[in-house]
């Protein structure tokens, strides 16, 4: 995120509604969201997705270090990655899914999260940087696309 913002339960409500065409107002028992101190449970079915915020850089030795991560990446990525100021971190919790199904679930979702406010989307499993230029974009409906 380009911004420190508290991306919680209330941010998170609006987003997941568009994702799975259901409403998060607590009248589906299959469809609901918790905030806990550290993170936002999302029931989405059978789903069930953790998102973790925290203020700073990702992976960085300080708050402020963006050029940990910024090194592994290509350079036209890496500019991306130097404009974060806070990250989050969403995750699939059922461990008995492809992870194929995995990533479109979580790409139906950050397809309605991300904005202008995103720097972009980083996949720790494969390296994979996503900036915020179209290419996340494009690569979160493929991901859903896989998935269906």
């Amino acid at each position: 995120m380009r911004k420190p913002f508290f991306l919680g339960e209330e941010a998170i409500r609006e987003p997941a509604t568009k994702a799975f065409g259901v409403p998060y107002d607590g009248s589906n028992p299959m469809y609901f969201s918790q905030q806990s101190p550290d993170l936002v449970w999302l029931k989405a079915g059978s789903y069930l997705i953790t998102v973790f915020h925290k203020f700073g850089a990702y992976g960085g030795k300080t708050e402020d270090d963006v050029e940990a991560g910024a090194a592994y990446l290509p350079e036209d990525a890496g500019r991306f990655w130097r404009e974060q100021r806070a990250w989050a971190a969403f995750d699939v919790q059922n461990n008995d899914l492809p992870e194929e199904e995995a990533y479109g679930v979580l790409a139906k979702l950050l397809l309605q999260v991300t904005d202008e406010r995103c720097c972009g989307i980083f996949l720790p499993s494969t390296g994979l940087f996503l900036a915020n230029d179209g290419t996340a974009e494009a690569e979160l409906r493929r991901l859903v696309a896989l998935a269906n």
